[in-house]
């Protein structure tokens, strides 16, 4: 929840992140890498 509402609150980051939780979270599962990429 906390993911969505951020993401969703900060368009640019998304866009940021969008291509490397992409291609990470298409492989693998999709919490671990957005949890990552946001964190950092």
């Amino acid at each position: 929840m906390r993911q969505e509402m951020a993401l969703a609150g900060h368009p640019v980051k998304v866009t940021a992140v969008h291509p490397a939780v992409s291609r990470l979270r298409s492989p693998e599962t999709p919490p671990p890498p957005k949890d990552s990429t946001r964190t950092n």
